[in-house]
């Protein structure tokens, strides 16, 4: 009989109470190595045989004192990922739970404090729990796919506020890091255009287990005056545009993206029912091929009678690169 190496199995609680911009989260300062003294989501180890939902509230109330029941659980995506937790193979399921008040919690157990932080305060997370409150916070935006139905009233962190927009234009990537390449993108979208911006991850390229992607998704949104989608930083399965992009609530779905990204678009993951979903796409000048963004160009309007591509202008910014910047300074990919 073939003997499997097993991981440990943990889960994590994402508590947050209030609405918008008042939003806090419980977080509790870490008594025990790894990661001693720095904040992170209460959670723990699995015990034999017990669901792993009753390890997430057992834990929350050994560490805050805080007693939920298992109806108030969201689940969020499993998490695995390598490098993750440095003492080992540790996967998670952590879950997601929201209170309209705070309510009293107290460090206890391997906790040396629990407290409720407002998220503009918090600089930084343990493991890879910025990754996951990223998640969760992509459960509030209702026009979003991730949308939980349980939460529809409650008002998004960061959130848009676009009642009654029927048209909405995306600008994906990893951003990693954010440059003045894509500060010019934005600035070349038609001022009547309403605008989010998606960071996402390839979950398959290298990269550390434990980046804060809250502090990556912070940073992005200091960087310019638009939207930024939470929900999809750090996330460890595939998440194709085509996926995501149908189910949201706009009728008309736009892309924005630099010309090197469009003379791509044909290989994307099922690119003829993604390019059938769009209503336009705006096409900033990067450095891109001539001949191949005719190619693209000619593929792409076979494909949709009704798409529009709308060509923007120049900018001083055409030659900057996510990969030479993370390569120049010594980075890994993400």
């Amino acid at each position: 009989m073939t003997e499997y190496q097993k991981p440990s199995l943990t889960s994590d609680a994402v508590v947050l109470c209030g609405k918008a911009n008042e939003m806090k989260l419980l977080l509790i300062r870490r008594g025990n190595q790894p990661f001693q003294g720095q904040m992170a989501l209460p959670g723990g180890f699995t015990n034999p045989g017990e669901p792993v939902l009753l390890t997430c509230l057992r834990e929350l109330e050994e560490e805050t004192g805080l007693i939920l029941n298992a109806h108030q659980a969201i689940p969020l995506s499993f998490r695995g990922k390598p490098g993750r937790d440095p003492r080992g193979w540790t996967v998670t399921q952590p879950f997601l739970f929201w209170l309209e008040q705070e309510v009293s919690v107290k460090g206890m157990d391997d906790a040396e404090l629990a407290e409720w932080v407002p998220l503009q305060e918090i600089k930084r997370l343990a493991f890879d729990h910025g990754a996951v409150l990223c998640e969760a916070l992509g459960k509030f935006w209702k026009d979003m796919p991730t949308a939980d139905t349980r939460l529809i009233d409650v008002a998004p962190y960061h959130g848009p506020q676009f009642d009654g927009c029927d048209e909405m234009t995306f600008f994906g990537g990893s951003f990693n890091p954010w440059h003045e390449g894509h500060s010019a993108c934005v600035e070349q979208l038609p001022a009547d255009q309403n605008l989010i911006i998606v960071p996402d991850t390839n979950p398959f390229k290298s990269g550390p287990g434990n980046k804060c992607f809250w502090e990556h998704y912070q940073a992005l949104c200091k960087k310019t005056t638009a939207d930024v989608f939470p929900g999809f930083c750090g996330l460890e399965i595939p998440n194709p545009t085509v996926g995501w992009v149908g189910r949201t609530s706009w009728g008309k779905v736009n892309l924005l993206m630099g010309d090197d990204s469009f003379e791509q678009l044909p290989q994307w993951i099922d690119a003829a029912a993604l390019i059938k979903m769009l209503n336009r796409i705006y096409i900033v000048p990067r450095q891109g091929d001539r001949e191949r963004y005719e190619r693209a160009k000619k593929h792409i309007l076979s494909l949709s009678g009704k798409l529009i591509l709308q060509r923007l202008g120049r900018h001083a910014h055409e030659d900057q690169s996510s990969t030479y910047l993370r390569q120049k300074a010594g980075k890994n990919s993400i």
